[in-house]
């Protein structure tokens, strides 16, 4: 092989992958509806990106959005819209329409337990928080 040809073949190399961390970065930061909030209180509150106002939910407006197009849930005390995550559970789908508009949170407790992986996920879908 010449040299102009490893030269090459080593700069498509890095054009890849600088395109292939380009890529997981923005998949890594898609915009949400909302930003966790984390103050020096060590309280966290769940603030509304477009308003910049904390916001919470009722029960019964999260019971509004209970159809596989539409779905919210609780967990915990908090809102999360699964709406677009739903069809790519890897639990199957159904299990997330099954909690649309409820309180999944012994659903989820029981499934993930502590598990780092859909804990994480979650804080990714989190809406805001329930009224009390």
């Amino acid at each position: 092989m010449n040299m102009k040809t490893t030269w090459l073949k080593w700069l498509i190399l890095m054009v890849g992958i600088s395109l292939l961390i380009a890529w997981c970065t923005k998949m890594n930061n898609e915009t949400t509806h909302n930003d966790v909030d984390t103050t020096n209180t060590g309280t966290t509150a769940v603030v509304d990106t477009e308003t910049g106002s904390a916001a919470s939910y009722s029960t019964e407006e999260v019971a509004q959005h209970a159809s596989q197009e539409d779905c919210w849930t609780i967990v915990n005390d908090n809102v999360y819209d699964v709406t677009s995550y739903a069809p790519r559970h890897p639990g199957w789908p159904e299990k997330i329409y099954a909690i649309c508009g409820k309180d999944g949170s012994s659903l989820f407790e029981s499934q993930h337990d502590g598990q780092p992986k859909p804990e994480m996920m979650l804080q990714k879908l989190l809406k805001w928080a329930l009224s009390k």
